[in-house]
């Protein structure tokens, strides 16, 4: 088993061989150096309207500005079809439908005493 592994082993040293470049690779000269730091001084410099250009450019950000532009357009186009609210009330609620579901001072109160009894009876129960 062991004459199988030195085996194995020194198929695998030929072969790792065979990854080794042939010839050295390319060095960049310096005019490389000084247009990366040109690159990073432009995009620091640039200020924050920049990082939010960039930001922009994430189509999740701009589908949500898009649908929250056209919902606020919708909204507005909404409110100049109905220019009266007399009848209809606001948001199509009649007035009289919507007064009658606030509840008076007085129901409040009663319900409030409703409510506290039934707390009373339900400790001294236990």
């Amino acid at each position: 088993s062991c004459e199988a592994d030195l085996r194995d082993t020194r198929e695998a040293c030929s072969y790792l061989k065979w990854l080794v470049p042939l010839e050295t690779p390319p060095e960049p000269g310096p005019e490389f150096y000084s247009a990366v730091q040109k690159s990073i001084a432009k995009k620091t410099d640039s200020g924050g309207l920049s990082n939010i250009f960039t930001a922009l450019h994430v189509p999740r950000v701009a589908y949500a500005l898009l649908f929250l532009f056209f919902g606020l357009l919708l909204a507005a186009w909404n409110m100049t079809l109905q220019t009266e609210w007399g009848e209809a009330g606001a948001l199509g609620i009649p007035p009289s439908r919507f007064s009658a579901a606030i509840s008076s001072e007085t129901d409040r109160m009663q319900n409030r005493e409703m409510v506290m009894v039934s707390l009373v009876e339900t400790s001294e129960g236990q």
